[in-house]
């Protein structure tokens, strides 16, 4: 793509200071505009309407909040197609560590009533807004929206804003602020919406709100940092897309495109504990009668997991229940370990009757890691620990959940609460890269609703169902969702995305309870919509209920990326298209694991090969030595799309493992112990 500057070069804007006038004219398609500067102001028009689409008026192009500590940029205007660029860079001249002052766009000169297209985790929604009913609108990225963009639009043309800056080197959120604009602006133009960019968070800010920065950006002296700010217009409002992709040629150049393979087909939700059982009697809060498996084994919980027909894969949360005493750490980090300290939950591993006979009774098993960032080193604790991805301690933990998961039979990790406010996505890209690497038979999905970064790595999780009170007035209120996954069908064609649904609140507020029609109404318009529906639910499922490949139609078909482009891996942290800063660990090998090279883990022992596996042994693309035989700490390489060639099948038991398994577990005819379970 060529890149036009105004005039013969850059044109500087200092920010207190004017610029001869200067004009470029750029095209795209039909979508023309005249980009000019006049003392300082910028101003975009459409080249042939003469609309004014966009004007700097008198603001300035930064906004240092009346803090001389901040450190305020220097801006470049590029003309491109459809619209331009904005360079902006900031350094630091002086003695100390300094703040950045906040980024001003400019006024997008649009009607009072616009359309915007929800940013956050859901994906593109239609959401209206007003100077008087909505005045603001902030969001942050990483933390509540999915990409750096926003987009909105009105009858006639649709503008885009996105941010090119590398998060994982800088490491800093970002705050995006659409205001309504002072009063006062030219007599031919409308009141029009102030863009701007928070950088840094400074003392006083309110915490708490929508937009608050978590991880401040700052600089050392003499430092720079360079931010490019693209603003694109287009004349087709229902193709708003097409104003962001300067961002996608950006995103995916540092990260890449997907590398997982996709799944389609449904999920059906299971609970094996709940809060409000948890009593004297039942201290784990398992669900009561026969199938409570602290007191009767695993054999007959699996056995209703498995009665509803229809469902490819069951997902499991709790299996080994909740804390009794503390339950503010609940979800239990512990979720599966501690499967094996009790003589009946012992059963789970049972490959015939347990958890583990899942996988070779025809449904697809996956296991939710309850808050799998904060650590606990005791069931039921007092405090848990932010997971530190150079602390080798909370490493071998979340190894041991890891490993009990494998011999559990699963073949997903759910990511409970992997969230960038409890630890940033810089630091939780690294350690999902390192588990896929390290567990290359297990798939993860995040939660909640992971930024257009960590979804490269893993299929993200969406709560579809809204459980405030004070926002449910009619059924539909329950439903979060309203329509497909916009932004990640433009980045990521090819994605994965879950979507769950459940149905308590439906009765509990307005008496409608659980319906056959319902449940395969919700699934095949979740499907539809590009979504793995995940329904807690005893029903059957009825319908196929798999999810569509929206991208096909979601995105305009000449800027739709081909599929051989689908899968490919970039590293964000050294520009290269391979991973090789991380030595292996051993586990899952025959004999033993692997040296840990560089890597801050420990080396592990591996804990019994699977007779389907395909990994050899030796050294791999990863610095540190080889799993040994059968080990896979340096062999994975790029597990990646469907034609990918590392693939291990169900894990096994080792003969040892699976005598000792069964030796502990009573038998179906075996009666069931009295008394109160162990703690």
């Amino acid at each position: 793509m060529m890149t036009q500057r105004l005039a013969l070069g850059i044109v500087s804007l200092v920010t207190l200071s004017g610029c001869a006038v200067v004009q470029a004219r750029m095209t795209v398609g039909d979508d023309e505009v005249i980009v000019r500067t006049d003392g300082g102001r910028i101003v975009v028009t459409d080249a042939d309407s003469g609309r004014v689409l966009f004007d700097q008026r008198t603001e300035k192009m930064y906004d240092d909040r009346n803090n001389a500590e901040m450190v305020v940029p220097s801006v470049e205007v590029v003309p491109q197609e459809s619209g331009m660029d904005l360079v902006f860079t900031y350094f630091n001249n002086g003695s100390g560590e300094r703040p950045l002052a906040d980024m001003r766009v400019g006024v997008i000169n649009m009607p009072d009533e616009l359309v915007m297209q929800d940013g956050n985790m859901r994906g593109g929604d239609d959401v209206p807004f007003d100077h008087d009913a909505r005045p603001t609108l902030a969001y942050t990225y990483p933390s509540n929206i999915y990409a750096p963009v926003y987009t909105f639009h009105d009858d006639e043309y649709a503008v885009g804003v996105s941010v090119q800056y590398p998060l994982m080197e800088y490491r800093h959120d970002m705050q995006f602020r659409l205001n309504s604009a002072r009063t006062g602006g030219p007599q031919d133009q409308h009141r029009g919406w102030r863009f701007s960019l928070r950088m840094s968070a400074l003392e006083g800010d309110t915490q708490g709100k929508k937009g608050w920065i978590s991880f401040s950006s700052a600089l050392e002296p003499g430092e720079t940092k360079t931010y490019t700010v693209s603003v694109r217009f287009t004349e087709h409002p229902d193709e708003w897309v097409r104003t962001l992709a300067p961002y996608r040629d950006y995103f995916r150049s540092v990260y890449g495109g997907l590398q997982y393979t996709r799944k389609d087909g449904a999920v059906m939700g299971y609970s094996a504990s709940f809060e409000a059982n948890l009593s004297q009697d039942n201290q784990f809060g398992y669900r009561g009668g026969r199938v409570r498996p602290d007191l009767y084994g695993f054999g007959p919980m699996v056995d209703e997991m498995l009665e509803p027909t229809g469902w490819p894969e069951v997902l499991v949360y709790k299996p080994s229940g909740e804390y009794y005493r503390n339950r503010g750490w609940n979800f239990p980090f512990l979720a599966f370990s501690p499967l094996n300290d009790h003589d009946e939950l012992r059963s789970a591993f049972d490959d015939r009757v347990g958890l583990a006979s899942i996988p070779g009774r025809g449904k697809d098993l996956a296991l939710w890691w309850g808050r799998s960032l904060q650590v606990a080193r005791e069931w039921d604790p007092v405090d848990c620990e932010r997971f530190d991805i150079n602390n080798a301690e909370h490493r071998a933990l979340a190894h041991t959940e890891l490993d009990a998961a494998v011999l559990l039979g699963a073949g997903t990790i759910g990511l409970d609460c992997f969230s960038h406010n409890t630890v940033p996505v810089w630091d939780t890209y690294r350690w999902l890269r390192d588990m896929k690497q390290d567990y290359p038979q297990l798939r993860f999905i995040v939660e909640p609703m992971a930024a257009d970064a960590l979804h490269t790595l893993a299929p993200t999780w969406l709560c579809g169902w809204n459980e405030n009170p004070d926002k449910l007035s009619v059924p539909d209120d329950l439903y979060r969702v309203k329509g497909p996954h916009y932004f990640a069908d433009f980045l990521l064609p090819g994605h994965e995305r879950t979507l769950a649904m459940r149905y308590g609140m439906l009765e509990e507020h307005f008496g409608i309870p659980e319906s056959q029609e319902r449940l395969d109404a919700d699934a095949a318009r979740f499907a539809a919509w590009g979504y793995r529906p995940v329904i807690f639910s005893k029903l059957n499922l009825s319908s196929d209920a798999r999810a569509a490949e929206t991208w096909r139609w979601t995105v305009p078909a000449d800027l739709q990326i081909p599929e051989s482009e689908w899968y490919t891996v970039r590293d964000p942290f050294n520009g290269s298209d391979d991973y090789g800063d991380n030595g292996g660990n051993g586990g899952l090998g025959s004999s033993g694991g692997g040296s840990a090279g560089n890597d801050p883990r420990t080396s592990r022992t591996g804990v019994g090969s699977s007779p389907s596996a395909t990994l050899g042994g030796g050294s791999g693309n990863r610095s540190g030595g080889g799993g040994g035989s059968g080990g896979k700490g340096a062999v994975i390489g790029k597990l990646m799309g469907p034609d990918a060639k590392v693939r291990v099948s169900k894990p096994a038991f080792t003969p040892e493992e699976a005598r000792k398994a069964r030796e502990a577990v009573s038998s179906k005819s075996k009666p069931a112990k009295k008394g109160k379970p162990k703690q």
